[in-house]
């Protein structure tokens, strides 16, 4: 975080701001910012749903697990020594802590649910989606990441994040959906975070263009 980002408080406010204020450069200039915002906008979308989606079902699985984590059902987990838990801070946003709930829970019980992370961005009016298989851990240890393809993308980036939404490293952009890291492979900033998030951004013409949400992920 740099000396003149906002407060989590003010970034909420940022959404609306006119296409000519001067903090607008700020969100360009600034990675952190700019993905906070992005996370916060897609947390305040109307929901898009695929048709074979079991809504009611996801509903009760999600309920169930905020209500263990919020109980205090994980307090025997204690957090690495000086990891800063962004839904930890004093004062943050009622949005942005349970969107990063949500993103910790994630994670947490990716093991339990095969399933694809489906994360939905908006661009022009439009709704697309981004489908971010989970993890897979081969024998010798690389570890695999696939994603879907998304028409009209001509490649693909990938992020690393802190939990607490920091980002860490960016692999140069690909034409492929997936990634396999061997164990050299992993950037110098996730060494000591056994776990962290990452996230797809599709490029259109050289631009990001569309981004998915994060998603759980472990570093061997």
């Amino acid at each position: 975080m740099k000396r003149d980002c906002p407060s989590i408080e003010e970034l909420g406010e940022w959404l609306e701001l006119d296409p000519q204020d001067s903090r607008r450069a700020h969100i360009e200039q600034c990675a952190r910012c700019r993905n906070l915002l992005a996370s916060l906008r897609e947390f305040r979308a109307p929901s898009h749903v695929p048709a074979d989606a079991n809504v009611r079902d996801a509903e009760q699985d999600l309920g169930q697990i905020l209500t263990r984590e919020l109980e205090g059902g994980e307090q025997k987990k204690q957090p690495l020594k000086g990891r800063r838990m962004f839904f930890r801070r004093p004062a943050i946003g009622l949005a942005f802590a349970a969107m990063a709930l949500i993103a910790v829970v994630l994670f947490r019980h990716q093991a339990e649910s095969p399933g694809p992370y489906v994360a939905r961005s908006v661009s022009s009016n439009e709704s697309r989606l981004l489908v971010l298989q989970p993890p897979t851990m081969l024998p010798d240890g690389r570890t695999v990441l696939k994603w879907n393809q998304l028409p009209g993308a001509d490649s693909y980036r990938i992020v690393l994040y802190d939990l607490d939404l920091t980002e860490l490293a960016r692999f140069p952009a690909r034409v492929d959906t997936s990634l396999i890291l061997s164990p050299g492979d992993w950037p110098p900033a996730t060494l000591g975070k056994p776990q962290l998030l990452w996230q797809v951004r599709a490029m259109r013409q050289g631009n990001e263009w569309i981004q998915s949400l994060p998603a759980g992920i472990k570093r061997p």
